[in-house]
């Protein structure tokens, strides 16, 4: 079994943001690093600078409790997932496109790093769209899992992570597995994140995080 490693030393805390009521479920840096975006339980996501820690603009209503948020290319568009719904932001002014994502609550979403294609995780399903909104294609996890996604930024490959031991690789063109699962004995996996290249995936979990190699599936 894989233990966890201990806490990262030399770590020194530069402030706090007091954000949200509620629990902060989901953050992002904008593409610039200056700004950061949040949201959580009050059904609303917020941008924040990050030098002042001052927030910048009017919170940004979700659709139901906030559970992933992101910005996109050139930061002029904010991703807002609510659990009954996806939003798309512009971040220069009030106007704004609802994804399709039918009945089941949302469990994640994500954008693709040109912006072109919002990926949207719910129960046994990943759904794509087209930056308006409009359905792309449909692609099935395994039945019951509410998986959380990390999309390569080439976007060819997915990381699917639902709480178990295990993540899994696949291929966004086939629909296929990419070999067997990430797998953690130690303790379970809510989240996974690719690197800029595609090479490593990082695993995050209530017992730590791990780098692993794409390639071979080991834990690096």
């Amino acid at each position: 079994p894989v233990e966890p490693a201990g806490a990262v030393s030399g770590a020194r805390l530069l402030g706090r943001i007091d954000a949200h009521a509620g629990h902060v479920r989901d953050l992002g840096f904008s593409r610039n690093g200056a700004l950061i975006v949040t949201g959580g339980d009050d059904a609303t996501a917020k941008v924040w600078d990050v030098a002042t820690r001052a927030p910048v603009g009017q919170p940004r209503p979700g659709t139901g409790q906030v559970v992933a948020v992101a910005f996109g290319p050139a930061d002029t568009v904010l991703l807002v997932a609510g659990r009954s719904g996806v939003r798309l932001w512009s971040t220069s002014s009030v106007s704004t496109v609802d994804v399709e994502v039918g009945a089941a609550p949302v469990n994640d979403a994500t954008l693709s790093i040109h912006g072109e294609t919002i990926i949207t995780v719910q129960q046994g399903q990943v759904r794509f769209s087209d930056r308006i909104g409009r359905p792309l294609r449909t692609m099935a996890v395994p039945a019951g899992a509410a998986p959380t996604v990390g999309l390569s930024a080439d976007g060819r490959m997915l990381a699917t992570a639902d709480g178990t031991n295990d993540v899994v690789l696949w291929d966004v063109p086939s629909n296929q597995r990419l070999g067997e699962p990430l797998h953690m004995d130690a303790y379970r996996l809510d989240r996974a994140r690719f690197s800029p290249t595609g090479s490593t995936v990082l695993t995050i979990g209530p017992g730590g995080a791990g780098l692993w190699d794409t390639a071979s599936h080991t834990l690096l």
